[in-house]
């Protein structure tokens, strides 16, 4: 049912699943929007639409689980997973993702409300669509985050969706 619900959302806006990973901590996803040759200014807008639709449908219809969503906008490779012959992407915005996801799941367990840490751009780029959110309460905020990966404090944008 999980899977079921983050594809239809991510078709629904617009994206890809580019690949879904099931194990000893659960689901997790990458996908992707805007993946064309040109610049496409309303892909952090349908990404974030997508987020809040799945956190949504994750709340009401499989409570059990924790969710949390990592956001990053830039450019990416798109290249083959050579040990496994699968097509993924490659970049500093999707290792920021997962991060952000990582740091979101740790940081919502054990609350009632689901979050998503964006970074800088995504909130630029979407923060009409977060405004219009058909989520019934959204808060964000500002926050530096110290990540795996990462030598100095990167800036997030905390996104709390409430019940």
């Amino acid at each position: 049912r999980a899977v079921d619900v983050i594809q239809h959302s991510v078709l629904e806006s617009v994206g890809v699943v580019v690949q879904i990973v099931v194990d000893e901590d659960g689901p997790a996803c990458l996908c992707a929007f805007g993946l064309s040759q040109t610049r496409d200014h309303h892909a952090s807008s349908r990404a974030v639409r997508c987020a809040h639709h799945v956190l949504a449908a994750f709340a009401r219809d499989l409570p059990w689980f924790t969710t949390a969503v990592g956001i990053s906008t830039g450019c990416v490779n798109i290249g083959p997973a050579m040990t496994r012959r699968e097509l993924t992407l490659i970049g500093v915005p999707v290792i920021l993702a997962a991060r952000f996801a990582d740091t979101a799941l740790k940081t919502s367990a054990g609350r009632s409300s689901v979050h998503m840490l964006l970074d800088s751009t995504t909130r630029l780029e979407a923060d009409e669509t977060m405004r219009n959110s058909a989520a019934t309460t959204t808060t964000t905020t500002r926050m530096d985050v110290r990540l795996k990966g990462f030598p100095s404090l990167v800036r997030a944008y905390a996104v709390a969706v409430v019940d």
